[in-house]
């Protein structure tokens, strides 16, 4: 008997109905009106979405159904050639509504999960082209795993000088590699942004288990790394001389809001050179190489709700309201609209350190559950 090709992606044109854009409409805003759509729902649709994007000539905006997605083989791979130079973008969560088959999308990662299974690297990006922006939000990496200095969960590799990267509102838990355990970022564009996103239990046997984000080319290239949680990640037995959970290296580098703790070796390395601007975050211990600008930052032990994985502070934590706002003068630093357990980002005077807002006034108010526990509504600590 002959196999049978798996389902294609439904692929849509931004521009293509009245109906379409009603649904887009419902999970807030739209593709670009050039941009080629595709509503994924297993990884052999994901893979072929990829496969499409990389040669197609248009902006790519790829939705992913919330769902379990088993990596095989080599992982999940984007490689655009030299003439793509058109976007992409890859977020998860998406769900059918009335209107179409990705039309409401889950306001945090925990529904969408690309599982390694401790077997390859989750998903590599590969952009050639010389202005292209890449994109991903709302996505778990569980388990990568690649023996090599490589990523185990997201590596993104950019060749263009004037394209930029954004990684958002994503989980990054129990990823492994040499070398950048969950996160590898080495590119040449204006800026990378890593925004609201959670690194737990990653793990590298020399260095950077949480994340490596390299940006250099221009003197105005930069790194901003704001208001993420970078929790108990892991070196092996073999780790470099001054290892770090977070390596970031730029003529400019913006690390804001971040809740470092109970990682192996330094917490956050900025490189040895450019202008680091290190502002409200909570750390152990960060590798001094002179030169950072430092200010506003705590080492305080948090305290966290109960919930697997939801590291939201406790109303009486000294995270709360202790993070800063972005400045007009920093490039790439915003906050999103809700954390990563979809609470409103700011509640209170200031912004909370990490990706986790505690969304409550006062100390008698309820709170909601974390991601994984069974309580609908807990009483505030």
């Amino acid at each position: 008997m002959g196999t049978v090709d798996p389902p294609a992606p439904v692929i849509k044109r931004a521009h293509m109905s009245a109906d379409w854009l009603a649904a887009i409409v419902l999970a807030g805003p739209a593709a670009p009106a050039s941009a080629a759509l595709f509503c994924v729902s297993t990884s052999a649709q994901l893979q072929s979405a990829l496969d499409i994007a990389r040669i197609n000539g248009e902006n790519d905006v790829i939705r992913v159904r919330a769902g379990s997605y088993e990596v095989t083989g080599s992982g999940f791979v984007y490689e655009s050639t030299a003439m793509e130079n058109h976007d992409i973008e890859i977020s998860g969560g998406w769900r059918p509504y009335i209107l179409g088959p990705c039309a409401v999308q889950d306001a945090t990662p925990w529904t969408t999960v690309l599982d390694g299974n401790g077997d390859t690297r989750i998903l590599s990006l590969r952009i050639e082209g010389s202005s292209a922006d890449a994109r991903l939000s709302r996505l778990t990496f569980l388990a990568g795993y690649v023996g090599g200095f490589n990523a185990g969960a997201l590596e993104i590799h950019s060749v263009g000088e004037s394209g930029g990267v954004v990684v958002e509102s994503s989980a990054f838990i129990a990823n492994e590699s040499s070398m950048g355990g969950g996160l590898l970022i080495d590119v040449r564009g204006p800026k990378v942004s890593v925004v609201n996103n959670v690194f737990v239990a990653n793990r590298a046997l020399s260095n950077m288990p949480a994340a490596s984000i390299v940006n250099f080319g221009g003197t105005d290239n930069a790194v901003v790394f704001t208001n993420n949680s970078i929790i108990g990640n892991e070196l092996g037995n073999s780790p470099v001389a001054d290892a770090a959970a977070v390596y970031l290296a730029s003529p400019n580098v913006i690390a804001a809001n971040n809740n470092f703790w109970d990682n192996d070796g330094h917490d956050l390395d900025t490189g040895g050179s450019g202008v680091r601007s290190i502002f409200n975050n909570n750390y152990q211990s960060l590798r001094p190489r002179g030169g950072e600008y430092l200010l506003d930052n705590i080492s305080v032990q948090p305290a966290y709700q109960e919930g697997l994985l939801n590291f939201t502070p406790v109303r009486s934590s000294p995270l709360v309201d202790a993070g800063t706002e972005p400045r007009g003068i920093d490039p790439g630093w915003y906050l999103t609209a809700v954390d990563l357990n979809g609470a409103p980002r700011k509640v209170g005077p200031h912004v909370d350190i990490g990706a986790f807002e505690n969304d409550t006034i006062f100390a008698d108010g309820f709170e909601a559950s974390g991601p994984f526990s069974s309580d609908d509504r807990r009483r505030a600590e």
